[in-house]
């Protein structure tokens, strides 16, 4: 059972009033939340599915709300003193018959006594059925994929705010106890205590010191049964032990910035797409103006999960077989048709046929609605693709990181001003001075030059130089050398037959496919997962919150992992979580590996390289 799942039973089993699932109450309620819990009932439930839950209806926690005095009402929100204030107000006006207290993490026990008084002050005491703690603070987009923060507040636990000399001692103790708070939700949600491993000398220590601490705490407490409860068949891992690998981003930021190739990062990258809602902009045919159309992109949708880590140009192509099949399906129906008036039939047959066609129209109309989806989807894409020359884009960076050359020199592609829009450029320049271990001053002036004249704000260049400088050893060995070794492109010659049968689609976008290759964070977990012997990882810290003594520094499992999680601290993208299941889908072994994602927060290149410059100002 994936994450997302595991933590979307343990809300349906809130929404039952924490009940088992088996014991279904599903009575009408009113559902009530804050910005953060919203963001996480928006990434696994579709309305239609708090429905059938008997939500009678779902609202924010600070909004005005009128009394439903004859409704049951289910909150769910973070302990927070802001969040209690309101919810004493609710009760103080009211508003419901009976009262589910449910927090995303644990409530402190000031917060808890001022809620008791708050009830009691009401009068309402006896409508206080429950307070529940449910450890699901954080957001599953994936089944595999899971971030601290999403969109609300995702700047607080950004690569701005771990990063920049002016965070206070004080506030980046608090940055990181939140970080810890949310993984040791992850954790409690799967039932699981890993064994935890990080570089060291950075906050990805500091995080994993404090988590080793508070899941041990709780091991040893035998009140608590979070890591030490029968699962069953609600288990995420298997019977043995998970592999949780803390990162810290700065061993990565080429990828951060990277334009890219695939289907989902390509949405995440160029079109508004959140909690699996993508919002494209349309001119309407009639009047011409623009219109804005919205669709959700969820695991029911098959097409959807079955190439949204493929390369856009193989999207193409299969929405292409998949057009020529519906109509193909919709011709027969038809022809059916045209049978039916043309007198003389064999009447047994042809009610076999009605008969079969009348049954499949529903899926045919889905299907319809399901390619059109796609082919605006992909369209939009492409049209960003085209006006930005992103294929050039994403071409000349891969051959950057993976140190091959470029068809021409990186300045006149800076030059060039039909090339894309100044963000693009300076995200281009910047994973090559990233990557390369030596710039000539004559190139470095030259590029410098390109990207002012492109209009370019250089802030986030003035922040690289500096923290190139400082982490020269660590670049060294992860974003330089060969540590891309065995990615890069090459023109592909299985689309000529979408090149003749949807030209127009396709028209002016290089046909480029990915050579599969490991990205640092990739590598890192191959190396951990597999017990290999490798520069980058033999110092790494090992911490075991099952053992009751400290780890010899050379202390080894017996055999490699066959579950990880991998944990990146501040910004996190797409690309580094589909390598991953690349990675995981790559493997030989009999027994299929299996990887989760997490992140702080996740970003695209444009977000990430808004945060370098916000750096490069405070310098």
């Amino acid at each position: 059972m994936s994450l997302r799942q595991r933590q979307k039973d343990m809300l349906k089993e809130m929404l039952n009033f924490n009940k088992p699932l088996k014991n279904k109450v599903y009575d009408w309620k009113m559902l009530i939340y804050d910005q953060f819990s919203q963001e996480i009932i928006a990434n696994l439930f579709l309305q239609k599915e708090l429905n059938e839950m008997g939500v009678l209806m779902h609202m924010s926690l600070h909004s005005s709300r009128e009394p439903v005095p004859e409704s049951p009402c289910v909150y769910f929100c973070q302990p927070t003193s802001e969040n209690i204030a309101r919810i004493v107000q609710d009760m103080k006006e009211s508003l419901y018959c009976q009262y589910y207290f449910n927090f995303t993490g644990n409530i402190v026990r000031p917060l808890l006594e001022e809620l008791a008084q708050g009830a009691f002050d009401s009068g309402i005491s006896d409508d206080v059925h429950q307070v529940f703690c449910q450890y699901t603070s954080f957001i599953c987009p994936e089944e595999d994929l899971f971030t601290l923060r999403y969109k609300i507040g995702a700047d607080a636990l950004g690569y701005y705010n771990l990063s920049r000399s002016g965070t206070t001692e004080e506030q980046m103790d608090h940055i990181l106890d939140q970080i810890v708070e949310g993984l040791f939700d992850t954790l409690a949600t799967m039932g699981c205590a890993p064994i935890i491993r990080c570089p060291k000398g950075n906050a990805a220590e500091q995080v994993a010191e404090r988590l080793y601490k508070k899941i041990k705490s709780n091991i040893s407490d035998t009140s608590n049964t979070l890591f030490n409860r029968d699962v069953g068949s609600l288990a995420s891992f298997s019977q043995e032990r998970p592999l949780l690998v803390i990162l810290d981003r700065d061993i990565d930021l080429a990828t951060c910035l990277h334009h890219t190739w695939t289907y989902q990062a390509l949405i995440a990258d160029v079109l508004d797409y959140k909690s699996g809602l993508v919002v494209v902009k349309e001119k309407d045919e009639n009047t011409g103006k623009e219109k804005k159309n919205a669709w959700e992109l969820n695991n029911d949708d098959k097409f959807w999960m079955d190439q949204k880590g493929s390369a856009i140009p193989f999207v193409a192509e299969v929405l292409q077989q998949e057009i020529d099949s519906y109509k193909s399906e919709n011709e027969k129906v038809k022809r059916l048709k045209e049978t039916m008036t043309e007198g003389e039939v064999d009447l047994t047959s042809t009610n076999r046929q009605i008969t079969t066609a009348v049954s499949s129209l529903p899926q045919l109309v889905e299907k319809k609605k399901r390619i059109e989806m796609h082919t605006s989807l992909a369209q939009a894409i492409l049209d960003q693709v085209k006006a930005r020359h992103l294929d050039v884009y994403f071409e000349s960076e891969e051959k950057i990181m993976t140190k091959l050359n470029l068809e021409r020199p990186l300045h006149e592609i800076l030059s060039d001003q039909s090339m894309g829009n100044p963000d693009d450029k300076l995200r281009l320049f910047l994973i090559y001075f990233i990557c390369a271990p030596f710039i000539p001053e004559e190139e470095y002036n030259k590029c410098q030059q390109a990207l002012v004249d492109s209009g370019c704000n250089l802030t986030a260049l003035y922040y690289i130089k500096q923290w190139k400088a400082y982490s020269q050893p660590q670049v060294s060995t992860t974003t330089g050398g060969d540590y891309y070794f065995g990615g890069g492109t090459k023109a592909a010659s299985l689309f000529s037959k979408l090149a003749k049968t949807s030209a127009s689609f396709m028209e002016g976008v290089k046909n480029l496919v990915v050579k599969q290759h490991n990205l640092p964070v990739t590598r890192i977990v191959d190396n951990l997962m597999e017990l290999k012997h490798s520069v980058e990882v033999d110092d790494y810290r090992y911490f075991d919150p099952r053992l009751n003594r400290a780890i010899d520094k050379n202390f080894k499992p017996k055999s490699p992992f066959q579950e990880c999680m991998v944990f990146v601290l501040s910004s996190g993208n797409y690309i580094e979580y589909q390598n991953l299941q690349d990675y995981c889908k790559g493997k030989g072994s009999t027994v299929q590996k299996r990887i989760i994602y997490g992140t702080t927060c996740l970003e695209n290149g444009a977000q990430f390289l808004n945060q370098l410059n916000r750096l490069g100002q405070e310098m």
